[in-house]
C-alpha cells in the first residue's frame, strides 16, 4: 500500500507535467527547413534543440541560450 501512495505522490507532484504545458501544439511546422547553425537552446520542456528556430517548430514557446542542464 505504501508503495502506491508513493507513485501517487512522484504522479502528482512531479514538474514533469510543467514542462509538456510549453509545447504549443498548434505551432509544430514538420514543413519548415531551419539553417544548420549551432546556437543551442534549452526549451521549457527540458529539451536541447540545435537552435532557436529548431525549438520553434517544434512548438516550444519559450527557452534560454545554452544547452539544458542534466
Amino acid at each position: 500500500m505504501t508503495r502506491y501512495i508513493l507513485i501517487f505522490a512522484i504522479i502528482t507532484f512531479c514538474s514533469c507535467d510543467k514542462k509538456d504545458d510549453c509545447i504549443d501544439e498548434s505551432q509544430i511546422q514538420d514543413d519548415v527547413a531551419c539553417a544548420a547553425d549551432y546556437n543551442p537552446v534549452c526549451g521549457c520542456n527540458q529539451q536541447s534543440y540545435p537552435n532557436a528556430c529548431f525549438a520553434s517548430v517544434s512548438g516550444v514557446e519559450s527557452w534560454t541560450e545554452g544547452l539544458c542542464q542534466d
